[in-house]
């Protein structure tokens, strides 16, 4: 519970160990009255001010990803490519379900270009992936 009294109310984070769970929670909480007062249920994000700005990094897609591959799955297969500045899996919002393609993104091009060359047509899950 964040109790810091600026001008913004009091707020929490509630972790749940399945998506299906906090999905029904935001569901059932979201404008209900807890003493009082009705509260606002939304889904955790980053502050873009908290991302690390890989802008400048060299960034490869994979796509055709298996729904169960995660974000660490491809980040442990990339790995022996290069030092990864990022990695990430993208996921409907809405289902927390992965959408079939991620990113991944080295410091140094010339790792990025070989992990697209050298990853392409792998396996990765039950899947071949592609790389751009």
């Amino acid at each position: 519970m964040i109790t810091e009294h600026t001008s913004n109310d009091p707020y929490c984070f509630v972790e749940f160990y399945e998506h299906r769970d906090a999905a029904a929670a935001l569901a059932a909480m979201n404008g209900r009255k807890i003493l009082g007062k009705e509260v606002k249920v939304n889904w955790a994000t980053t502050p873009s001010s908290q991302k690390k700005d890989t802008s400048n990094h060299f960034h490869v897609f994979v796509g055709d990803l298996s729904p169960e591959i995660t974000t660490e799955d491809i980040k442990s297969a990339f790995a022996p490519f290069g030092k990864i500045s990022d990695a990430r899996v993208v996921k409907d919002m809405a289902t927390g379900k992965s959408k079939g393609y991620g990113f991944v993104s080295f410091y140094n091009k010339l790792d990025a270009e070989n992990a697209i060359v050298h990853m392409g047509g792998q396996w990765l899950g039950g899947r071949q992936i592609r790389t751009n």
